[in-house]
């Protein structure tokens, strides 16, 4: 099973402003770290273009950027390229859930996986879900959680506490 990061603050901050700065929609991104090993060396604050896919066919996606979160294809691509060209990995991606718990959902789940018997569609990737909450009249990033692939459960389960929460 994969292990849970110590994310050092220069890549947390970023990743915490990204959140709070999306509020009410949900953020995605990712920390990279250097190929073949756990050194966290920068992040990628990608794009939500949920909304922009329930505008075009709300019926194949049902949920708005509130609810979900969606990476353009193209973006993918030219992530694809930066990490062969730096020699990195994804060693985190992120997103958040609003006015909600950070937990990993069923819908998280299916977009992390394909296939039946389910596999990691980033195998060794760890998954950091944020929630975000309104209090006292702004939103703060109230609790962090890191989910990695456990091949016996077949399952995503917690890794820990990646922290403490933050202000906007």
């Amino acid at each position: 099973m994969t292990g849970q990061y110590s994310i050092p603050d220069g890549l947390l901050s970023p990743v915490l402003d990204h959140a709070l700065r999306d509020y009410p929609a949900e953020c995605c991104g990712m920390i990279f770290a250097a190929r073949n090993t756990s050194r966290l060396t920068r992040i990628r604050a990608c794009e939500n273009v949920q909304d922009s896919l329930h505008r075009r066919d709300p019926v194949r996606f049902p949920r708005t950027a509130k609810t979900a979160y969606a990476m353009a294809p193209q973006e993918l691509f030219a992530i694809e390229q930066e990490l062969r060209d730096r020699e990195e990995r994804i060693a985190l991606i992120y997103h958040s859930h609003i006015d909600t718990d950070a937990y990993f959902s069923d819908e998280d789940f299916r977009r992390a996986t394909f296939g039946e018997p389910p596999e990691p569609l980033y195998p060794g990737t760890v998954y950091l879900v944020l929630s975000v909450r309104r209090s006292e009249g702004k939103p703060i990033v109230a609790a962090q959680k890191q989910f990695g692939w456990d091949p016996d459960r077949r399952a995503f389960p917690e890794l820990g506490n990646g922290g403490g929460s933050r202000n906007g």
